[in-house]
């Protein structure tokens, strides 16, 4: 048997979200017990501790998480650099203060002042959502997404004819992979994916879309580098890590970094229930290449647990941007997992 591999755990729930379970748990149970009866002496104080524990353990680990979410946005902001990542943030905060201003008692001599500040603190967050406005696309652009997403494909061409002479964004030829992508012009699809990476390096979307197209070109060398550079950029964002993990899997030489990678985009909190199906999936069958029975058989446990997931995405397989190569088809992919829950576990 191989020696065990240092793989981190595929948990989904990490412990800022345990702290604010736990955190909440304890505060209501002392606020609950100290509202049934009146207690005395030292049953009243340690309620009181027990009150003030929990609501912390929950501050603690909400602030916690709050700081992963911020540092996730990192490589995925259209406005570069570290204000990108605060800009919501700074936009909560100053909403926040201006409705604390505006609700604060204060001497009446002092009114002006209060009022000034909350004018001052709106129009702050109004400048903030204008800069994350202007940093995003154009409204031609941004039709055509839209037209992109509700699968009116030739519509989106059009729109994207028309002003293509006129402006040479990141949104368009984002727009511009989609749409060859979907037509299956991999060439076309990727230079447009080269142009979204020379005008924004800094983002990991044009590296996720070069890595995704140069595996179905057969090249997975230059693949695996374009999703290293988007790991690079965007290192706790979760999804960087799946497509960097698939296709490790996919080119096979690679076991241990996959299992790693996928593990931790398990982690880092993948949104999508396809997605967290498919990286189970994966990790399934690198455990048994690795020869880790017990993991492999975790994996299957909880990929069995997501069939309902399976089935209606087997009913409704389409566009899957994931570095699968030209072996596996997205449908093909979802029948591969199906034939793997359809019989008893390989690990024994």
């Amino acid at each position: 048997m191989a020696p065990d591999v240092r793989i981190g755990p595929s948990r989904e729930m990490t412990w800022p979200v345990w702290m604010m379970i736990l955190g909440a748990l304890m505060a209501f149970a002392a606020w609950s017990t100290q509202a049934l009866g009146p207690g005395v002496g030292g049953t009243v104080r340690l309620l009181r501790w027990g009150l003030w524990i929990g609501l912390s353990l929950f501050a603690v680990g909400g602030l916690a998480l709050l700081v992963r979410r911020i540092l996730a946005a990192q490589g995925t902001q259209m406005i570069a650099g570290w204000g990108g990542l605060l800009v919501w943030p700074g936009i909560v905060l100053a909403l926040m203060l201006a409705f604390a201003l505006a609700l604060a008692p204060v001497p009446w001599n002092w009114q002006w002042v209060s009022t000034l500040l909350t004018i001052v603190s709106i129009v702050c967050a109004l400048v903030l959502v204008l800069l994350q406005v202007r940093a995003g696309p154009t409204p031609p652009v941004r039709e055509a997404r839209r037209a992109l997403a509700e699968g009116q494909t030739a519509r989106a061409t059009t729109l994207l004819q028309a002003i293509e002479g006129a402006q040479d964004d990141f949104f368009l030829h984002e727009a511009w992979t989609r749409i060859h992508r979907q037509e299956g012009r991999l060439q076309a699809a990727l230079a447009s994916a080269d142009r979204m990476v020379a005008l924004r390096p800094d983002l990991c979307f044009g590296h996720v879309q070069r890595g995704s197209l140069l595996m179905a070109l057969n090249r997975p060398s230059e693949a695996l580098d374009a999703l290293e550079e988007a790991v690079t950029r965007a290192p706790r964002m979760a999804q960087t890590h799946l497509h960097l993990g698939v296709a490790r899997a996919e080119v096979g030489s690679e076991k241990t970094l996959a299992a790693q990678a996928l593990a931790r985009a398990l982690r880092l909190g993948l949104r999508e229930d396809v997605a967290r199906l498919i990286a189970r999936y994966y990790l399934y069958e690198l455990f048994l290449g690795l020869e880790q029975p017990e993991r492999a058989r975790a994996e299957y446990r909880r990929l069995r647990m997501a069939r309902g997931t399976l089935k209606q995405w087997r009913a409704a397989t389409g566009e899957l941007a994931l570095p699968l190569g030209r072996r596996r088809t997205p449908a093909k992919l979802a029948n591969d997992i199906h034939r793997t829950l359809s019989k008893p576990p390989k690990a024994r």
